[in-house]
């Protein structure tokens, strides 16, 4: 790992978006190889990566460089992209450390500082003027949720003597349970906490909206499958109660897509019924669960980073994402009713996208905790098909806006970063059992 740590941090150097861009692509290539079989390797003394580190931190690498491919227009019109490059190598660093900490003390710090690029993203390169009630709305909520935790990890020490995630001590505490669960049911987020990420998503740039639904959301997964360990006995009494407001929250979210009209707004919200099922599968803790929430999350962390850049190359365009000015789409692009078709399969898993697999894991396993829960399953996947739908029928049908007097043709770039996106989401298909963890 220190090889990388130093090539990211020599990155921070260069102010070429083009050599950036080419080494992130090497970067991963090269990672890709890195795979072993083993729990832990790359170990020092607080840092080592098992399986679930590597996948994060291979999305993180497919993100990061879709996300930089994406922000080609911010370099071509020269916007403080000196700037964003180093808040990127700055995010992109602090991640790859996060992913790879063996040490509860240490993840919580960079769980913690991975807001700060977060933050300077949404307020320095966000559209309008909102974006500052949304960075506001983003701090207090992880303030608020990340305090309690950090009693929580004293407690840990006190009752354990150490910090390694490797080394499960069983804690029976109720109140350490949840005051050590809520910052990560935050950030996921899962119902009822969640009025931050739809606020944080519509007033970010494409390069903050890609990198939020990408690998944020994901460490509220990550955290839950590294700290969950320690409250397995806790968590057979318990788990119900999590369980119940994820399947809950998932289901009314379902609904509230369906009356959203800005197409930003309608896939941060399907990304909280995602994650509703996530949490519901972590919570189960079985291994077939884990392993779908571990599925699921890339599957999620790729189709709607696809979405969003969809959505981005017509707001570029139109100046507006609401579904009463983006209608007849498929008259201006054709080729990009394609591509919406395409993303929009993949995430409501159709084959042979990941999702596909991911679901069916999550399913089993949830129906398997309890057959009851079947029915539910069934109402929030099909409420998933009818909004996702309802977003590529409004926007790709009817008669165009009569307007927009400027419009410009498809970037070879922009057609590169949709097709990485969808041609990662079925490369994993082809070979699924790569991330059996």
């Amino acid at each position: 790992m220190m090889k990388f740590l130093f090539m990211v941090m020599f990155m921070f150097m260069m102010d070429s978006y083009w050599l950036i861009l080419y080494i992130m692509y090497m970067f991963m290539f090269v990672y890709m190889f890195m795979y072993s079989g083993m729990i832990w390797v790359n170990i020092s003394y607080f840092f080592g990566v098992d399986q679930a580190g590597f996948l994060m931190i291979l999305l993180e690498l497919m993100i990061l460089s879709l996300m930089l491919l994406a922000s080609g227009k911010m370099f071509m019109i020269k916007d403080y992209i000196n700037e964003y490059l180093k808040v990127f190598i700055f995010m992109m660093m602090i991640l790859l450390l996060l992913f790879s900490s063996m040490n509860l003390f240490i993840f919580f710090i960079l769980f913690e500082v991975s807001l700060i690029p977060m933050i300077i993203m949404i307020l320095g390169w966000g559209a309008q003027s909102e974006r500052l009630q949304a960075g506001v709305y983003l701090m207090f909520y992880m303030i608020m949720f990340s305090m309690p935790m950090m009693i929580g990890i004293f407690f840990c020490m006190k009752k354990n003597y150490t910090l390694m995630f490797y080394i499960n001590v069983e804690i029976t505490s109720i109140y350490i349970f949840f005051i050590m669960m809520l910052v990560f049911l935050m950030k996921m987020p899962i119902y009822l906490i969640h009025l931050w990420l739809p606020k944080a998503h519509v007033e970010a740039s494409i390069s903050g909206s890609m990198i939020l639904a990408g690998l944020l959301l994901k460490l509220g997964g990550f955290g839950l499958i590294r700290v969950l360990i320690n409250f397995s006995y806790l968590l057979m009494k318990i788990n119900y109660m999590v369980i119940s407001l994820g399947l809950s929250g998932s289901l009314i979210v379902s609904l509230i897509c369906m009356r959203q009209i800005d197409l930003k707004s309608l896939i941060a919200y399907s990304s909280i019924v995602h994650m509703g099922l996530v949490v519901t599968s972590i919570m189960i803790m079985t291994n077939y669960g884990v392993m779908g929430a571990m599925m699921m999350m890339i599957a999620h962390g790729l189709s709607s980073s696809g979405l969003f850049c969809l959505v981005n190359i017509f707001y570029e365009r139109l100046k507006s994402r609401s579904f009463f000015l983006m209608k007849g789409m498929m008259n201006y692009m054709p080729m990009m009713s394609m591509w919406w078709f395409l993303l929009i399969s993949s995430s409501i898993s159709c084959p042979p996208s990941l999702n596909l697999i991911s679901e069916i894991m999550l399913m089993i396993s949830i129906i398997s905790w309890n057959s009851f829960t079947f029915m539910v399953l069934v109402l929030i996947m099909f409420l998933s098909v009818v909004y996702m739908l309802y977003l590529y029928s409004y926007s790709q049908n009817g008669d165009f806006y009569k307007g927009s007097n400027y419009f410009f043709l498809v970037e070879i770039r922009e057609i590169l970063l949709l097709f990485f996106h969808w041609f990662y989401l079925n490369i994993f298909f082809l070979k699924s059992d790569f991330l059996l963890i």
